[in-house]
């Protein structure tokens, strides 16, 4: 495949498994986790214009469930991390493969829906991978029973927000 251009749909999916193109996008667009412990990678630059969510399927999913990304995109538009159900084993965790891989001009917004009371962690969390990473701006959507969290797991990473306007963010900053 010499490259994937897709708007207003959803890329799924259903195993570990990369995606070795350049994806464009033409409006927005889901990237989603269809299966129990899966990672997706996007091993290329995402271009294009559109909003991006990258989420978890509405359904129970059990297990670290991972997207990540390995080009510095280029793409105009804001950036979502949520789960779609309010399981208590439904998480995700968006990982950044490459310095700046989301372009400086995004907003990130972690959300994640309600988590359920019977489980001690759910999770919707930006993990930058040891690498440096610009945002204009990161929000968190207020939940209970859902932990927000921006770290990174394999090294130190410097994350830097210029906010152009006011937003909150209500998580956590570190692990």
């Amino acid at each position: 495949i010499s490259g994937l251009t897709i708007g207003g749909a959803t890329l799924g999916f259903n195993s570990a498994d990369t995606v070795f193109a350049p994806v464009t996008l033409t409006g927005d667009t889901s990237i989603r986790v269809n299966a129990a412990s899966v990672k997706g990678i996007i091993n290329g630059v995402i271009s294009g214009t559109g909003n991006l969510s990258f989420e978890t399927a509405p359904n129970t999913l059990t297990g670290d469930t991972r997207l990540a990304i390995s080009g510095e995109a280029t793409f105009t538009g804001n950036v979502k991390v949520t789960t779609n159900s309010s399981s208590s084993v439904n998480v995700i965790t968006l990982e950044l493969a490459t310095s700046d891989a989301l372009p400086e001009t995004t907003v990130v917004t972690l959300d994640g829906f309600n988590g359920s009371t019977d489980a001690a962690v759910q999770w919707c969390d930006l993990d930058l991978g040891g690498f440096d990473q610009t945002l204009a701006g990161l929000v968190t959507v207020k939940r209970s029973n859902r932990v927000q969290r921006v770290y990174s797991a394999v090294g130190p990473a410097t994350l830097t927000v210029n906010n152009a306007v006011d937003q909150e963010f209500g998580g956590t900053l570190g692990k």
